[in-house]
């Protein structure tokens, strides 16, 4: 429905960043992404000012998959499609 599945890069996690809800989080490399395994980069900032990154990928496994994320899930993909016919 619109969600990356995005995860951690072997033997890390979220819980090694300390969040508390309160981080501005940003994402790079969503631009040009295809099928198989995508790197991504996580760039938390903190109230504080300070910045931290991690290393993410994202494994898409089909191209329907990557229409689904492209459109923001599979429901606006829908609705376009049958919008455009």
């Amino acid at each position: 429905m619109g969600v990356l599945p995005l995860e951690f890069a072997e033997g890390d996690s979220g819980a090694a960043y300390g969040f508390t809800g309160e981080e501005e989080l940003a994402f790079e490399g969503l631009d040009d992404l295809s099928v198989g395994t995508n790197p991504v980069t996580l760039r938390i900032r903190r109230n504080e000012g300070t910045d931290t990154t991690a290393g993410l990928r994202l494994r898409i496994f089909s191209r329907q998959e990557l229409a689904y994320l492209r459109h923001g899930g599979i429901l606006p993909y829908v609705v376009r499609r049958t919008l455009t016919l």
